[in-house]
């Protein structure tokens, strides 16, 4: 079977994360890299052996180039739709990063425009193919915790990890170009996925409130979207979540990834599942998931916790999806119902009131 030619297009941090799957794949191949900073693109080609005849700094010059298949989007916010648009047109199938555009008429665009010309085009969402994640939706899919009734999120941001280049930050610090705020809406994006994951039911309203502070000091600039908190209702007759956001600017997480520590609770008729790791590693003795079901605790400790697995997961899903011809996660349909629920929550904080997501234009 002839391998499936990829496109890194961003050549930034986060390709870092990307790049291992495409290596681990025997059907798929890292064949160009495009960046407008053609240094940086270089240097990644170097590492990557990749030729340098096929690194570009021109997006639309490298999609004429019929021995590529699909496109990987690695890129700030404001150019997913762009981007997914032109390459649908050249016939490439497409992985964008979260979150899938900026706006729902975008998403409706994005929709369009894949759906037209028949190529596959998925949200690329790493927190579904987490292990532990995985783990825990397993027990739900199999009836283990009962009817689950509310699910609790807890996202804590810190100082620590790996180094991030500061124009990596600066465009996230930009709405124009991120869409929203650093924390609730870029990284956010993942909690609003894994809430509509685990729970399988629409979101009937949600109601948030977002506060601001500044990374050095309180009153200083920038600031970013924290401390936040939100709640939701879901369809589902007695089923709800919650969310809290906080940045403690003097707690160094130990972390080889982003300064980021996710927590998830969930409740059900027959018990909980607490899922206590994900990017960082500030909680070390306690096992990644632990399940108090019908009386019985019990700890799972044989499991991949590498935050990186989830992006490998992720790249091989998607391969294969091509490759078989399936369905991706995340779809650009659930994508979009994703976004529509992020955007009621900050829409939320600005009019004080619940909002529905289904009512999202």
């Amino acid at each position: 079977m002839k391998k499936l030619n990829f496109a890194i297009v961003g050549c930034g941090r986060i390709s870092d994360l990307h790049y291992p799957g495409y290596l681990e794949n025997p059907n798929a191949t890292v064949y160009a890299l495009c960046d407008v900073e053609t240094t940086k693109a270089q240097e990644k080609a170097a590492e990557w052996n990749v030729p340098k005849e096929r690194v570009y700094s021109d997006f639309s010059m490298m999609l004429k180039n019929d021995k590529i298949d699909a496109v990987e989007l690695l890129v700030p916010h404001h150019l997913h739709a762009p981007l997914t648009i032109e390459a649908a047109e050249a016939g490439k199938h497409i992985s964008v990063q979260k979150p899938m555009a900026n706006s729902l008429k975008e998403c409706d665009e994005m929709i369009t425009a894949t759906k037209k010309a028949g190529v596959k085009f998925r949200v690329f969402e790493n927190f579904r193919f987490y292990p532990p994640y995985i783990l825990a939706k397993t027990m739900i899919d199999e009836g283990k915790i009962g009817r689950v009734s509310s699910i609790h999120i807890k996202l804590g941001i810190g100082t620590g990890g790996w180094e991030v280049p500061l124009e990596a930050w600066l465009w996230r610090l930009d709405r124009d170009q991120c869409g929203g705020g650093p924390i609730c809406w870029d990284d956010g994006y993942h909690k609003w996925s894994i809430a509509r994951w685990f729970i399988e039911s629409e979101v009937e309203s949600v109601y948030g409130w977002i506060d601001s502070i500044g990374i050095v000091e309180d009153d200083g600039e920038p600031k970013i979207d924290s401390p936040a908190k939100f709640i939701w209702k879901y369809k589902t007759p007695r089923t709800n979540g919650s969310m809290d956001i906080t940045y403690s600017r003097n707690c160094e997480f130990p972390s080889n990834y982003y300064a980021a520590d996710e927590r998830v609770e969930l409740t059900g008729d027959n018990g909980y599942i607490w899922i206590n790791q994900c990017t960082a590693k500030t909680i070390r003795n306690e096992a990644p998931v632990i399940s108090f079901l019908n009386g019985e605790l019990k700890e799972y400790f044989d499991i991949e916790t590498d935050w990186q697995a989830s992006f490998s997961n992720a790249v091989h899903h998607f391969i294969a999806a091509i490759i078989n011809d399936t369905e991706p996660e995340v779809t650009p349909e659930e994508g979009k119902k994703i976004q529509q629920f992020a955007q009621a929550a900050h829409i939320s904080c600005k009019t004080h009131k619940e909002e529905h997501p289904d009512e999202m234009e």
